[in-house]
């Protein structure tokens, strides 16, 4: 039998007045409670502090796939539970999105700048080879046929690396991935 886990993003949510009295006050909150805390109009500080004076809060860390990417004390709410609700629901696809989205830029990542990179995400396969890849592709789009003279004369590693000169890598939980650049 085999068990899968699914990593749950949260955010550890912290009051700032309790932190600033020697107090270290907050709760490890998933998408979902900080979605619902927000949509009913309430300060996040409420759900961990009761202190009518504390109002501030902030985000002291991160877990799970959104660590990845978040490292804001304040970030905008909309904008992280969106985030967070996409790593939850697909964390690979997503998370390698995130990794081309870094090396292509400097701003931080939106959500909606993650799916649009996500589109042109192509999982590779678990422990699979470019030259593999590349050779199936070769095939299938009509680069070379099967029984073709040339056939047995292409250096197939040769072709994966040219080919890659338009892809960038990226390696994510043992399966290798790439993205056009």
């Amino acid at each position: 039998m085999m068990t899968t886990t699914t990593e749950v993003s949260k955010v550890w949510v912290g009051c700032i007045g309790c932190y600033n009295e020697g107090n270290l006050v907050g709760k490890w909150m998933t998408a979902d409670q900080v979605e619902d805390t927000h949509d009913k109009g309430q300060n996040l500080v409420r759900t961990v502090c009761t202190k009518p004076l504390h109002e501030e809060w902030r985000i002291h860390d991160y877990d799970g796939p959104i660590a990845s990417c978040y490292r804001e004390e304040h970030p905008d709410i909309d904008e992280l539970i969106e985030m967070m609700n996409l790593l939850d629901h697909e964390p690979e696809l997503y998370t390698v999105a995130l990794m081309a989205h870094r090396d292509r830029s400097n701003d931080a990542p939106t959500a909606s700048a993650i799916e649009e990179l996500a589109q042109e995400v192509v999982h590779i396969g678990y422990r699979c080879d470019l030259k593999d890849y590349f050779m199936e592709w070769a095939y299938d789009v009509g680069d070379i046929t099967s029984g073709h003279p040339m056939e047995s004369y292409i250096d197939w590693e040769w072709y994966a690396q040219g080919q890659m000169h338009h892809y960038s890598e990226y390696e994510y939980n043992g399966s290798l991935y790439i993205v056009r650049d």
